[in-house]
């Protein structure tokens, strides 16, 4: 097969450590590219891994002409992804992990969902279909809750394969920055917030391999970064907490019948929760101008 110049389909592929696996998986993924489409290619995004990844990705790319490869000196996945994206040629772009634990039948069908949706959320707190270990179901779980009640969003996952339009994501690409923890998760809600057309479509996944990385650092850097993105929510209603519960300590006892430390508690609860919001108010403004300043940088 030829590789044109425009694929109608460009496959995102992040590989780290994957040397064990890469060459067949690859292959699985080529095969059944080839009966979805008759154009496409397979983006291959090495990042940071410390075995022979690279040299057999670069060995994958001589063999077959639709297999691209692009080093990133760091592990990450967002920048991986977000690399990905960037580089794409096909108007159809599919991220999908090379450990093959999603369904594979993903692949076929939200590239034919695509005609009529810009995004297509792979998800597996649907049905049961989970069939990973009980720990990273929990996470998964608590993880999940917590991006809807702070994004007040009814997706049920963010962190699984997608699907995307490319002309559906472009204008706003640049504003996630890569290195978050988040980064899949930001780049939905913000496809969500500004209207577009999203579809769930559930899946089994399975775990094929060990994970890569240590399960107790990914949950406290992606819980870091999920907490930090809304930390100015966070402030506002801790400092309101405050704020009201000084005044709800002059209105139990009045002002008159309390002693002199007991005044300052009230004092200090209302300058504290006032503080606090300010505090959200800023990094609000702070996130905000490093959105701005990022999409205007990678322009």
């Amino acid at each position: 097969m030829v590789l044109t110049l425009n694929p109608e389909v460009s496959l995102i592929v992040p590989i780290h450590n994957e040397a064990s696996g890469i060459w067949s998986n690859t292959i699985k993924l080529y095969e059944i590219l080839k009966k979805c489409t008759s154009s496409f290619e397979i983006i291959l995004i090495e990042n940071g891994s410390t075995d022979n990844t690279l040299t057999l990705a670069k060995a994958l790319k001589k063999n077959y002409s639709e297999i691209k490869v692009i080093e990133l000196p760091e592990s990450s996945l967002g920048d991986a992804i977000k690399t990905g994206i960037k580089s794409s040629k096909g108007s159809k772009l599919v991220y999908y992990p090379i450990d093959l634990s999603v369904e594979l039948s993903f692949i076929s069908n939200s590239i034919e969902l695509l005609s009529a949706y810009d995004i297509i959320i792979a998800t597996k707190r649907i049905n049961g279909s989970d069939k990973r270990p009980i720990q990273r179901r929990i996470m998964s779980f608590l993880y999940h809750k917590l991006v809807r009640i702070l994004f007040n969003t009814s997706l049920t996952d963010t962190t699984c394969a997608k699907a995307y339009r490319k002309k559906g994501i472009s204008e706003f690409l640049n504003k996630i920055p890569g290195n978050s923890k988040i980064f899949e998760t930001e780049l939905i809600i913000e496809a969500e917030k500004i209207g577009r057309k999203i579809k769930e479509l559930p899946v089994e996944v399975k775990e094929n391999r060990l994970s890569r990385e240590n399960l107790l650092l990914k949950i406290y850097f992606k819980f870091r970064d999920l907490l930090t993105s809304k930390l100015y929510l966070l402030s506002i209603i801790f400092g309101l907490i405050l704020i009201c519960s000084s005044f709800l300590v002059l209105i139990l006892w009045g002002f008159e019948n309390l002693v002199k430390d007991e005044r300052m508690i009230s004092i200090y609860l209302f300058f504290s929760g006032c503080q606090i919001i300010l505090i959200g108010l800023l990094s609000n403004m702070i996130h905000q101008i490093r959105r701005e300043l990022l999409s205007k940088l990678l322009k």
